[in-house]
Order: C-alpha cells, then structure tokens, then sequence
C-alpha cells in the first residue's frame, strides 16, 4: 500500500512538471521520440529494407522534434519526403 501511494506521488509530481509550462513537455517529447526512433532503426528487418541509411530517421527526428520552432506537422513531412 506504502508502495502505491509512493508511485501515486511521483506520477503527480511528474505530471505537475510536465503540465506547468511548454518546455518539459517539448524535452519530453523530443526524448521520447529520439528513443523510440532508435529502437525501430536498429531492428533486423528496418535495417535489411533501409541499410545504412537508417541512421537518417535519428538524425531527422533530432532536428525536427528537437528545434523549438518545429512542430509534429513539419516531421510528417519531412518523414514523407525522405522515404519517397
């Protein structure tokens, strides 16, 4: 129960960092995205379609999610036209 009621009090806060302004929320979603590119571009069957390039979506996803004037919207599209 002590447990829980930790948990619970640490999700709070962090929910409380992440809602008080824009930036933790745009560090956060920068950080998150860059993982999970990772972790997708270094799968088996991404890197036989892909090759060598994979590298490419890290560094995309870096820029665009990690510039302050980029938005979701800009990433979509520089994701269309790079696998075009």
């Amino acid at each position: 129960m002590a447990t829980t009621n930790l948990c619970r009090k640490r999700w709070l806060a962090i929910r409380g960092e992440l809602t008080r302004d824009k930036l933790p929320t745009r560090v956060f979603k920068c950080v998150l995205a860059t993982t999970l590119t990772v972790i997708i571009s270094l799968l088996p069957n991404i890197r036989n379609v892909y090759g060598t390039a994979t590298y490419l979506a890290s560094i995309t996803t870096v820029f665009v999610f990690g510039h302050p004037g980029r938005r979701l919207g800009s990433m979509r599209w520089y994701l269309h036209h790079l696998v075009r």
